[in-house]
């Protein structure tokens, strides 16, 4: 059985974002999680039931990202991610595992993005299915997220799961957007730049945003993307803080917000000007000592 820790990371990585704890309780409740666990359904549809309760879905929420990005950059960025796009699509076309599996299981043809599911659902009924987490991801134009089966080891199905694998390792691509690839020729997009986050709603300093970017780009395009980021995700207020109130910050965590013993102001005030008085930059932390009638120590002095 598949640790709950384990369990947990699979169908965040499906769901394309870190699970709330209401989500993970959701998860436990309903035995979404243990029948994940136990190999009876996969990460993939775990993720799509967390989806129907929390929006976005895990595709839309991609798309809407991506769309996003490539609406901010310019028609050459654009452009060029296109070019990519194709132009890896082409040499994964040549890729000789490739050729040997539309040879033997697609009589060396495409299927159409309508007979996608029909073929899988063939294949199943003359292989069956598995339980033991074996995770084929796919997905066609009309779905909106991706479909997932445990399929039998050995057989096409696996055979396909292991081929899609590979080429999202090599190619940088979705697990479904390979197996769709190797079905129907469809091109898997390629961003210039790829943008996620890392969200702590109770602790908001330690919010991220992470870029993927391809090195040819623009500086300017990076920046663009950036401050799209922000301002989705994130307050747009952008507040340089001095190293001032960046000790200031911690000279109050430690002494007022978690301090086991509550001290008078006055105290505080002494301790802070000592602080500021035994720095080694004074001019960078602090123009001149606190005292009652300049500044007070206070909880609004002391957000990231």
């Amino acid at each position: 059985m598949i640790h709950t820790e384990q369990a947990i990371r699979d169908i965040e990585q499906a769901f394309c974002g870190r699970l709330t704890p209401e989500a993970i309780r959701f998860l436990n409740k309903h035995g979404i999680l243990q029948n994940y666990q136990a190999g009876i359904i996969t990460s993939q549809k775990a993720a799509n039931q967390v989806a129907q309760i929390w929006d976005p879905t895990p595709t839309s929420q991609s798309e809407h990202r991506s769309e996003a990005i490539a609406n901010k950059t310019s028609e050459s960025e654009k452009n060029l991610a296109s070019c990519i796009s194709e132009v890896l699509a082409l040499r994964a076309n040549i890729e000789p595992q490739v050729i040997a599996f539309r040879t033997t299981h697609l009589n060396g043809e495409f299927l159409s993005q309508d007979t996608i599911d029909s073929w899988v659902a063939s294949t199943i009924n003359h292989e069956g299915v598995s339980t033991t987490g074996r995770e084929l991801v796919y997905i066609t134009e009309f779905s909106r997220v991706p479909t997932s089966i445990c399929v039998v080891e050995g057989g096409v199905l696996d055979e396909l799961r292991e081929l899609s694998e590979l080429l999202a390792h090599d190619y940088g691509w979705q697990l479904e957007q390979a197996s769709s690839f190797v079905l129907s020729n469809s091109t898997p997009h390629v961003e210039s730049i790829q943008l996620s986050a890392d969200v702590y709603p109770n602790h908001p300093f330690r919010n991220r945003v992470t870029l993927k970017i391809d090195p040819t780009i623009a500086p300017e395009e990076v920046v663009k993307a950036y401050i799209w980021a922000r301002s989705q995700w994130f307050e747009t207020r952008f507040r340089h803080q001095s190293i001032k109130h960046q000790n200031l910050a911690l000279f109050h965590a430690q002494n007022v917000e978690y301090a086991e013993v509550k001290e008078k102001r006055a105290v505080l005030l002494q301790k802070w000007n000592t602080l500021c008085d035994s720095q080694t930059k004074p001019d960078e932390l602090s123009d001149k000592p606190i005292n009652d009638s300049e500044e007070q120590v206070q909880e609004s002095d002391f957000s990231w």
